[in-house]
């Protein structure tokens, strides 16, 4: 069975939990994923390990990690992989992979675009 982990880094400030869970509630919702769960690297009870364990208990043999992230910094190239094949180890009947960060997707650009229009065409505001 298929499932969905996103991976954020995490944050002190509780209000970015709050986001990630629309974010994921939102993907669940359009893209039908019965299995999603999400996982933080710091700053969170809700670690990568417990979020893998979520889907695995679910009955989830095939699970594809997305990273939210928009750039492939050192998280993504050492940390993030080095969590993973640490869960794979121990778990050598799951397959995990990542997927890719949110890069300079289009549709990124377009969120962008629109606050820089709506920023250009506003009379006088501040």
């Amino acid at each position: 069975m298929k499932g969905i982990m996103i991976a954020a880094h995490g944050s002190r400030r509780l209000e970015t939990e709050q986001t990630l869970d629309t974010i994921a509630e939102k993907v669940r919702e359009k893209s039908g994923a019965e299995h999603l769960s999400l996982g933080f690297m710091e700053f969170s009870d809700r670690t990568f390990e417990k979020a893998l364990d979520e889907l695995v208990d679910a009955g989830c043999d095939d699970i594809l990690v997305i990273p939210y992230f928009l750039f492939t910094g050192m998280h993504l190239k050492h940390d993030i992989p080095e969590m993973l094949e640490a869960y794979r180890s121990e778990h050598p009947d799951i397959d995990i992979r990542m997927g890719h960060t949110l890069g300079s997707d289009d549709r990124l650009v377009a969120i962008v675009a629109d606050q820089v229009e709506g920023f250009l065409t506003s009379a006088g505001e501040r």
